[in-house]
């Protein structure tokens, strides 16, 4: 099962019965009319999701739905009826502060899956990709502890434990 980013992007803004100097958050787009794609290395950059592998200090995770948030925001979070998580947002002067020369913490390791095309140009089919033979070809085993043990105990190499001190 996947995730997904959902969103608005808000603006301030004065709006009829308000104050003539105050002003209130108002719905500009969703991030889903920006066509955000399922990107789990931003995700895991900017909001602390799905960073598996701590590989990011996120800019901004957890913080909540903000309270002054606008009606229409607040609505369709409550139609995700407790299944949203990680709720949190994002300031506009936080995204032009951020540093994206900074490396990831470790190295990034994922496989990805590309398809070369007849002119010779890769397309990404798929990232964070899993692949039995490729991890087997580069030495990782992949037997499940089941097909380990099982292994183990066929070659009749399994040892029962001892309590410490025998």
């Amino acid at each position: 099962m996947g995730t997904d980013i959902h969103g608005w992007v808000e603006c301030r803004t004065w709006r009829e019965g308000l104050d003539y100097d105050e002003t209130a958050w108002h719905p500009a787009i969703s991030l889903f009319s920006l066509g955000m794609p399922r990107d789990y290395d931003a995700f895991a950059c900017l909001f602390g999701v799905r960073d598996f592998q701590a590989m990011w200090r996120p800019v901004a995770a957890n913080r909540g739905l903000p309270s002054d948030t606008s009606l229409k925001v607040r609505a369709e979070h409550a139609t995700w009826a407790g299944t949203a998580f990680a709720e949190t947002w994002l300031t506009w002067s936080e995204a032009r502060a951020i540093d994206w020369t900074e490396p990831a913490l470790p190295r990034v390791t994922h496989i990805s899956r590309y398809h070369r095309a007849p002119d010779g140009a890769l397309h990404l089919i798929h990232s964070h990709d899993w692949s039995r033979s490729f991890a087997r070809a580069s030495g990782i085993n992949t037997l499940s502890f089941f097909e380990l043990a099982t292994d183990q105990v066929m070659a009749g190499e399994t040892q029962r434990a001892r309590p410490p001190g025998c």
